[in-house]
């Protein structure tokens, strides 16, 4: 009698410790499945990172370095003067339609007349008279859609954020390696640059365009 109570809690114990080890089992076995398991990433969550690209026109059809496109922008040429008094180059004053913008087409020395190798975009001041010349539009911008009073987030999801500085008032992006950059090439220009001046975390003055070679 005493071996057969013996018998029942040993089968007892090898049941229960068979129990335990299958339990054991299934417990590292969902663990191991969930470690392998890939996470599941929403779409929105994935943004890639935007890569500096140059701009090189504005309003989508004056462009650096092309006399012709000047005619498509603007149109009345022969009525049009350049003024040495405004920047350290030449430029060719622009408003737009209200005349609360202004853009100046840089024209360097040695430049085709009337083809430009910087354009600057900004407010216009109440000391400035540079409206003779207007172009119907509400704002100007760039092919990429840089303009006045753009959000710096939104500027640097358009331009990424490979720049060349920043500060909380300036973000310069450039391109000087002209062995390996087709559009510096293109244009056989040293460099390239992209200026925005920023006030209140918003874009205050474009100015893009290649460096006096």
């Amino acid at each position: 009698m005493e071996i057969g109570k013996k018998s029942n809690r040993m089968a007892r114990k090898i049941l229960l410790l068979l129990l335990s080890q299958v339990i054991i089992s299934c417990t590292e076995s969902k663990t191991s499945s969930r470690r392998n398991q890939t996470p599941k990433v929403h779409e929105e969550d994935v943004r890639q990172e935007a890569i500096f690209t140059p701009d090189s026109t504005i309003h989508g059809v004056l462009k650096l370095h092309n006399r012709t496109s000047l005619d498509e922008f603007y149109g009345e040429t022969e009525r049009l003067k350049l003024v040495d008094s405004l920047r350290e180059a030449y430029v060719l004053p622009f408003c737009n339609r209200n005349g609360s913008q202004y853009l100046f087409g840089y024209q360097y020395e040695g430049n085709e007349k009337l083809s430009f190798s910087v354009f600057e975009i900004g407010y216009v001041k109440k000391d400035m008279e540079v409206c003779e010349a207007r172009v119907d539009v509400e704002n100007f911008s760039t092919e990429s859609g840089i303009k006045l009073g753009m959000p710096l987030e939104e500027l640097l999801e358009l331009k990424g954020k490979e720049y060349e500085f920043r500060s909380d008032s300036l973000i310069i992006y450039k391109i000087d390696d002209y062995s390996g950059s087709e559009f510096l090439q293109k244009y056989n220009m040293p460099a390239y640059f992209l200026e925005c001046s920023m006030n209140a975390s918003r874009v205050s003055k474009i100015k893009l365009g290649f460096e006096y070679p």
